[in-house]
């Protein structure tokens, strides 16, 4: 029997489980969570309110210029068989802060839940836009959260 035979046969019953591949589908894989922190570097930590669920403006008296991101994931399983990709874009107005997609694959827990953590750099003083988009092995979008944090400076 030649090799391309005996994948064939192999494939035919079943030996070649595509099940082994975890990918996100529906709903079963989604962001439950967004939040985002100015982060202090001359203090290094980040600042205990969540700057998009705050109302008003959020005053900026330290002028952190980092944001850090944290974007919780719920899903089945995550390690390496996890297909799909998290994209976290922050933009300041029309310029863009951030813009990085990482593959699920990358990271492993065995809870159901996974958060990954985001730096911008180079914010000042005027808003930003936060926007999350979680999407399948085919770019196709699953779950999406955005947030807008009305950012200003002075005392």
């Amino acid at each position: 029997m030649t090799l391309s035979k005996c994948i064939v046969a192999l494939v035919l019953v079943g030996l070649c489980d595509r099940s082994a591949i975890a990918e996100p589908q529906g709903s079963s894989y989604r962001i439950t969570q967004l939040a985002a922190h100015l982060y202090v570097p001359g203090e290094g930590k980040a600042d205990a309110e969540d700057a998009l669920s705050l109302g008003g403006h959020y005053w900026n008296r330290i002028e952190a210029g980092v944001l850090l991101v944290e974007v919780t994931l719920e899903g089945p399983q995550f390690g390496s068989r996890t297909a799909g990709t998290l994209q976290v874009t922050v933009r300041e107005g029309g310029r863009p802060l951030l813009d990085q997609r990482v593959r699920l694959r990358d990271f492993f827990t065995e809870k159901p839940t996974l958060t990954l953590p985001f730096l911008a750099y180079g914010g000042t003083c005027t808003p930003m836009q936060v926007v999350t988009t979680l999407r399948d092995a085919h770019a196709r979008v699953l779950s999406r959260r955005s947030g807008r944090i009305p950012l200003r400076c002075g005392e």
